[in-house]
Formats: structure tokens, sequence, C-alpha cells
């Protein structure tokens, strides 16, 4: 009787995350999709900004806009955090020397931050020297979906993801 009770728990916990994991599949392109028209930004998909980080690319830029209390969750290895809000000349004063001569992908939990941060400052990366900007298509749920590495605050790999609230969970899969 306990082995019958045992595997129905068992069954059903595996029915719970296929079915968890089935709506992220299907949401979060639609929002990506829905996110691509409405903003009109360069995008990179993860496995592309996979390849690029893989082979070492010095002239890439990484940066994370979400809050800090989601970037010391998990972030992509090498990015550094900045206020998806900072308006243009704070942004060139802080990170203009930084980005100049690189390429700059700006990303966040799904992309609507970074989108309308990159829309915003387009003009003045390009004032700045920037060789290309691009919002990280899914942003970093997408990213972790794929099965692509992030870090805790220390650098170390996690499997943990900050999901802003408990309905953006919903575009994460289980690990």
């Amino acid at each position: 009787m306990k082995k019958s009770w045992l595997l129905l728990a068992v069954a059903m916990a595996v029915a719970g995350a296929l079915v968890y994991n089935w709506r992220a599949c299907l949401l979060l392109p639609w929002l990506e999709r829905k996110l691509e028209r409405q903003f009109e930004v360069d995008q990179i998909d993860s496995d592309s900004l996979a390849i690029l980080l893989a082979a070492g690319q010095d002239d890439l830029l990484l940066l994370d806009t979400r809050s800090a209390a989601e970037c010391r969750v998990s972030r992509i290895e090498g990015a550094l955090r900045v206020d998806w809000q900072v308006d243009k000349v704070e942004f060139v004063s802080r990170y203009g020397a930084v980005a100049c001569g690189r390429k700059v992908v700006l990303y966040c939990s799904v992309g609507y931050r970074s989108s309308a941060m990159l829309q915003r400052l387009d003009r003045s990366l390009k004032d700045i020297g920037v060789t290309g900007a691009a919002n990280l298509s899914g942003g970093i749920f997408n990213w972790y979906n794929l099965g692509q590495t992030v870090v805790d605050s220390d650098g170390t790999p996690t499997d943990s993801i900050h999901t802003y609230d408990k309905s953006w969970s919903h575009y994460v899969k289980l690990r």
C-alpha cells in the first residue's frame, strides 16, 4: 500500500513539473515576440551569446539591468549590473569608458527592462563608440531555461534564479 502511494506521489510530482515546464516553454517565446514588436532594438539569442562568451570575446560587455536583489541570486557570469532607468548623461559618465569600442549586450528577466533601456540609450551608445548593442532575447529566463550557467553573487554556479515575483515564475523551467 505504501509503495503505491509513493509511486502516485512521484507520478504527480513529475506531471506537475512537466506542466510547469510546458507553460514556460510556451509563454516565454510568446512574450519574446511581443517585446520584439514593442521595442525596435537588435536582439541576440542565448545560443549566439553563449558562443561569443565561450570564445572569450574581450570586446563584449554584458549589462544586467535587473535589481540588485535579483542579481544577488544569480546573473550571467561577467555581467555588470546597471540601473535600467539610468539617464543618458549618467550612463555615459559611469559606463562610457568601459563600453567604448565594445559590443554591448543588455539583459533582464525577460527583456522588457533591457529593451527599454537599449531603445532609450541607442544614440548615446553610438556616440561613445559602442560597436554594436543588442538585447538578450528572452533575458536571463531564456538563458537559464536553455541550460546555460548562471552564477551567484560569489561567482559560483547555481541553479537558483530570481523570478521577480510569483507571477513571473511561470516563465522559468524547473531544474
